[in-house]
C-alpha cells in the first residue's frame, strides 16, 4: 500500500475538490455563453443573487453546493472529471 506522502493530492485525507473555483468557472462560462446577468442566473438557479455572490467568493468558507455545480454542468453540457491529481471541466462529446 502506498504511503500517505506518495498518494495523489485528491486521494489524501482531508482534501476536498475545489468547489468554489469550479462554480466560478462554470458560472462565468454560462453567463458568457448565454449573455445573462447575475440576477437572471439567480432566478434560473432558484436562489438569491446574494447566494451566487457568496458561492463565488473564494475568501469565505461557504462552498457552493454540489447541486449548483452540477446544474451548471447540465446546462453547459459538460461534466467534472476528478482524478487523483486534478479536477477538470470536460465537454461532453456527442456523436451525432
Amino acid at each position: 500500500m502506498p504511503k500517505f506522502e506518495t498518494m495523489p493530492y485528491f486521494a489524501q485525507k482531508g482534501v476536498d475538490i475545489p468547489r468554489t473555483e469550479l462554480f466560478i468557472s462554470l458560472k462565468n462560462l454560462y453567463l458568457q455563453n448565454t449573455g445573462l446577468n447575475n440576477q437572471d442566473l439567480a432566478d434560473q438557479m432558484e436562489v438569491s443573487p446574494q447566494y451566487l455572490s457568496m458561492w463565488g467568493n473564494s475568501k469565505n468558507n461557504r462552498n457552493p453546493p454540489l447541486w449548483a455545480i452540477m446544474r451548471l454542468c447540465v446546462w453547459l453540457d459538460c461534466y467534472i472529471m476528478i482524478t487523483g491529481d486534478k479536477v477538470t471541466i470536460e465537454q461532453i462529446k456527442r456523436d451525432y
